[in-house]
């Protein structure tokens, strides 16, 4: 009895490890298939790309908009940890950074979803919004009633602010947004 649960626990040890490296190297061919213009691959949102200027993103409505396509900027950096997440503009610093070389505010857009997280990291989280709102709407390309429409979440950690922290702010011109 002991030997045909040993056996069948080692066959199916051999069927996972099996399954896992036909999955990365299907990974793989399709990571390699979807790198725009030699870049950095999109995700697994990949249907999103338009011409080599323009990204075609889905709005919290589902309606797409065209966008500039910011993946391909050089101030966009792919998240290292989280496949298809991606850091417009600024990032956060190595772990050893001190907290005055926190940037005042970090993009990050998650392709699959078409979601932008925008993360506030320094007082007064109002003007790091004002200066990520604007960084945005030139990043894009697009109006503000445009990004009103977008998958996005304005949030300061505990840490910036414990009185708005776990509140998504808005972006201040668009309607429900906290006022700061």
């Amino acid at each position: 009895m002991k030997k045909i649960i040993l056996i069948s626990g080692i066959g199916i040890v051999i069927i996972l490890i099996s399954v896992f490296f036909i999955f990365s190297k299907n990974a793989v061919q399709n990571t390699e298939q979807n790198k725009p213009n030699g870049t950095f691959p999109i995700g697994e949102n990949t249907n999103n790309i338009g011409s080599d200027a323009t990204l075609s993103i889905k709005t919290s409505s589902g309606t797409p908009i065209t966008v500039q396509n910011f993946l391909i900027n050089q101030d966009t950096v792919p998240d290292k940890e989280n496949s298809g997440h991606y850091y417009l503009g600024n990032n956060f610093p190595s772990s050893n950074a001190t907290p005055t070389k926190m940037p005042k505010y970090i993009i990050e857009y998650i392709a699959s979803t078409n979601y932008f997280n925008i993360g506030l990291f320094s007082e007064p989280i109002a003007t790091a919004r004002l200066d990520a709102e604007q960084y945005l709407l030139q990043e894009l390309g697009i109006t503000k009633e445009q990004m009103c429409m977008l998958n996005y979440t304005v949030s300061a950690p505990v840490s910036v602010n414990e009185y708005y922290s776990g509140t998504n702010l808005g972006f201040s011109f668009c309607p429900g947004s906290v006022p700061l």
